[in-house]
């Protein structure tokens, strides 16, 4: 088991985040920390995973169980250095806009707010 800091320090050296997973994930926490990390992010397209990756935009999805699928995405990233990056940089902004610890607590108060006006 890696602590936070080291976590952290591993996303900074790598090229993205891969989250190949087959499960119904509830809100994988890896994906919030590399949205954190501005880094791109290559997931399956299932569950929760395809709503918190903007396909094109934070990172790529691919066809759960298709490894074609997973390694065509994989080699394109890799060619792509830049367009990796440009991918990155929108994670982060993704992060910055939904999933900061202020931006979660303006929208819970507006959930609150808007049960209270009921």
């Amino acid at each position: 088991m890696q602590s936070p800091v080291d976590i952290s320090l591993l996303m900074q050296q790598a090229a993205f985040l891969m989250l190949p997973s087959e499960w119904y994930e509830g809100f994988p926490l890896v994906l919030v920390e590399a949205l954190a990390q501005g880094l791109s992010i290559l997931a399956s397209n299932l569950g929760s995973m395809a709503t918190i990756i903007n396909d094109g935009k934070t990172g790529l999805l691919f066809e759960p169980g298709n490894a074609e699928d997973l390694a065509a995405k994989v080699n394109w990233l890799l060619a792509n250095p830049d367009e990796c990056a440009r991918l990155g940089v929108n994670a982060r902004q993704a992060y910055l806009d939904k999933y900061t610890a202020e931006e979660n607590v303006k929208q819970l108060l507006e959930v609150y707010s808007s049960i209270n006006s009921e």
